[in-house]
């Protein structure tokens, strides 16, 4: 995707709590409208940078600004202006989903509210007290308060932690509208598949130090689709080579290749041999994706 007046910039920021450095002077933007996702362990100091961003903790060194506003200095005008779901999130428990809908629609100021659809569709009974609900439906609320308020920038800390899977899917969906919408999106995750099908760029944060940066759509372009092919007979090198073919690795007679574009060369070729199995390796993204987050780089052949 081209690039967009960023609305988020982080420079040189860093936090250390004694001798502990949880983050060292990452640098990155978030363009207007882009989904921006950070892959790490836990651990890695992914929390860290959002409570900096919301100006819950303040930054050992370096700068973070939000729309402009500072994220230190100016965190009320920061937190009015985003919508937030924290991994840690906690709730009063005495309070009940609806006053919290009320809390937070005063705090941002808003004269129009998803109220309504959100409840319905995440299923949030307004009236309960959150001490008694599960965690799974206090995390479905922090959702519900994060979008009500439709925000232009939305932080997401590991957002789909203590989700049953059918709250998973409704998050999923919810998150693909906003990013069809032109919301801008900082997400976090330990999910490779997350950061595969949910981002437009990923980069990975390994010992709180950001790494690998990535544009997913031309990272995708250059691992064009690949194929596990296995033979029944050798097969040699220069029958797959072509301008739409190339050769990632060769295990005997198990190959795994790279098709860009159509597939009528690749059938040509492979009629002339007998094929004892053939499939699409979907999970390469996840793949180079989970070595990127174990900080040994996105390999070779990206």
């Amino acid at each position: 995707m081209s690039r967009r007046q960023p609305f988020i910039q982080v420079n040189d920021l860093t936090k250390h709590f004694g001798n502990v450095a949880a983050l060292e002077g990452i640098h990155f933007d978030v363009g207007e409208g882009e989904t921006f996702t950070i892959l790490g362990a836990s651990g890695s100091g992914m929390t860290t940078l959002f409570h900096l961003l919301l100006g819950l903790k303040r930054p050992t060194r370096g700068t973070a600004e939000v729309l402009g506003f500072d994220c230190a200095s100016q965190s009320v005008e920061v937190r009015r202006r985003v919508g937030c779901v924290l991994g840690s999130q906690r709730f009063h428990p005495g309070l009940t989903g609806g006053e919290y809908m009320d809390l937070s629609l005063a705090a941002h100021r808003s004269q129009e509210s998803r109220r309504s659809e959100l409840v319905e569709r995440l299923k949030i009974n307004e009236s309960e007290k959150i001490g008694n609900v599960a965690d799974a439906e206090a995390t479905r609320l922090a959702w519900a308060l994060a979008l009500m308020h439709n925000p232009a920038i939305i932080l997401l800390d590991n957002p789909f932690h203590r989700l049953d899977e059918s709250s998973r899917r409704v998050m999923f969906n919810l998150l693909e509208e906003e990013r069809s919408k032109g919301a801008t999106i900082l997400l976090t995750t330990d999910s490779p598949r997350i950061a595969a099908r949910h981002s437009d760029r990923v980069g990975t944060l390994v010992n709180g130090e950001l790494t690998f940066v990535r544009d997913m759509s031309r990272l995708n372009r250059k691992l064009g689709r690949r194929l596990r092919i296995v033979f029944r007979e050798d097969v040699d090198l220069q029958d797959f080579i072509s301008h739409n073919l190339s050769v990632v690795s060769r295990n005997g007679r198990e190959w795994v290749i790279t098709l860009d574009g159509e597939a009528g060369s690749l059938l040509k070729r492979l009629g002339k041999f007998s094929v004892e199995d053939i499939e699409i390796v979907e999970d390469v993204m996840e793949d180079i994706l989970m070595a990127m987050m174990r900080g040994h780089g996105p390999g070779p052949y990206v």
